[in-house]
């Protein structure tokens, strides 16, 4: 999925980041963390955080 180059592109970036870095920590602090999972959230939050490192506003 391609997103449109705008900063409301970049805060749902943002946002998206946000949710998984919450989600990560949360896996982590469980009794019992599922290895799986939180390697597949992890996975997720790096290519997130790839997308924004690369991310360049178009300018107009």
């Amino acid at each position: 999925m391609r997103l449109p180059r705008t900063d409301a592109a970049l805060d749902a970036l943002n946002d998206e980041r946000d949710h998984l870095a919450i989600q990560v920590s949360l896996a982590t602090d469980a009794e019992q963390p599922d290895p799986q999972r939180l390697a597949a959230l992890r996975q997720k939050l790096a290519g997130v955080e790839l997308k924004i490192s690369n991310y360049r506003p178009v300018t107009q």
